[in-house]
């Protein structure tokens, strides 16, 4: 992935382990255009929720992964900032070459 791509990460506990999906995503579409950038955070969303479903065994209900904040990764920045849920708008940087679990 290139400077023109962003990943997506979207994470939660699964029977007691951490579990995350990411998602790359168009950097200019992030930037500019909204109806882009809610549809890339349910997407995210969508995928762990099948992801979560199908590691489990189990019908996980839909609603309890709507609401997941979803992490944005800049890797040039090395900056994850968050984009809904409590954490709206906290961003965190790390030093390595991978982000940190958020």
């Amino acid at each position: 992935m290139g400077p023109d791509t962003l990943k997506l990460r979207c994470q939660t506990f699964i029977d007691g382990e951490l579990a995350h999906i990411l998602l790359a995503v168009d950097r200019m579409l992030w930037e500019t255009n909204e109806h882009a950038r809610e549809h890339a955070q349910r997407t995210a969303r969508q995928e762990l929720h099948h992801y979560a479903a199908k590691r489990t065994g189990r019908d996980l209900p839909a609603a309890d992964f709507d609401a997941l904040p979803v992490w944005v990764e800049h890797p040039d920045r090395c900056e994850v900032e968050c984009v809904g849920g409590p954490h709206d708008g906290r961003r965190m940087t790390w030093n390595s070459a991978e982000p940190p679990l958020v």
